[in-house]
C-alpha cells in the first residue's frame, strides 16, 4: 500500500510541478547539467547574471536532496567550483 501511495504521489508531482525558467542553465538535448564544463555556467553567470544561475543550481540541490542526493552532490559540486573565483 505504502509503494502505491508513493507512485501516486510521484504521479501527482509530476504532473503539478511547473518548469518556471526552463533552459536557464542551457543545457543541451541529450546531455546532463553535470556533463557540461565548469566554463559553461562561468559564461551563463556573465550573460544572465550571477545571481539566476546561482538559484537554478542551488534549486537542483534543494529539490533533490532527499530524493537523489549523489545528483543533488552533483548541483552541490558545480556551486563550489563556480564560487571559488
Amino acid at each position: 500500500m505504502k509503494k502505491i501511495k508513493e507512485d501516486i504521489y510521484n504521479l501527482v508531482m509530476e504532473v503539478t510541478t511547473k518548469v518556471v525558467h526552463p533552459g536557464v542553465l542551457e543545457v543541451p538535448e541529450g546531455k546532463n547539467f553535470w556533463e557540461m564544463p565548469i566554463s559553461h555556467y562561468k559564461t551563463l553567470q556573465k550573460k544572465k547574471g550571477a545571481g539566476a544561475i546561482m538559484k537554478a543550481l542551488l534549486n537542483l540541490e534543494r529539490w533533490n536532496s532527499k530524493k537523489d542526493p549523489p545528483l543533488a552532490a552533483k548541483a552541490r559540486k558545480i556551486i563550489d567550483a563556480i564560487k571559488e573565483k
